[in-house]
């Protein structure tokens, strides 16, 4: 959100949060709607970034073919260490996406057009049928 975050009403700010979490949360299962033998490994190294950390995974499927690299971009908080970004392949930043997506629906002190986009984006994920 940026700057504008600061300009938003205090009520737009919460339900922005919630509705944000709820979104990862759904993108994320979303992706992983099936098994068919697929594993994860963590690799051994971790590559720090500033005060935050990546922790490298691997995707790998169950028929063999090529890993899909996932990174974890970790920041020690007040709540310990939390998953701040997921990086595809090690350079598509996920929050990076999202805020290109999500940019044009804010304008100062107004995220009305957000919250709508990001309850009809978490409805389509979990086949509810979209925000009024």
């Amino acid at each position: 959100m940026g700057f504008l975050w600061s300009t938003l009403p205090a009520d737009q700010q919460q339900e922005l949060a919630q509705l944000f979490e709820q979104f990862t949360i759904s993108s994320y299962v979303a992706e992983f709607n099936a098994y068919s033998g697929q594993s994860f490994k963590v690799l051994p190294e971790e590559k720090a970034l500033g005060a935050k950390e990546i922790v490298e995974t691997q995707l790998i499927p169950g028929d063999g073919s090529e890993p899909v690299e996932l990174d974890y971009v970790m920041e020690n908080g007040a709540n310990g260490w939390q998953i701040t970004d997921v990086l595809l392949n090690g350079t598509i930043s996920q929050v990076a996406v999202h805020a290109s997506d999500f940019a044009s629906l804010v304008t100062s002190g107004d995220a009305s057009p957000l919250i709508k986009a990001l309850k009809d984006k978490i409805a389509a994920l979990q086949n509810l049928p979209a925000a009024q």
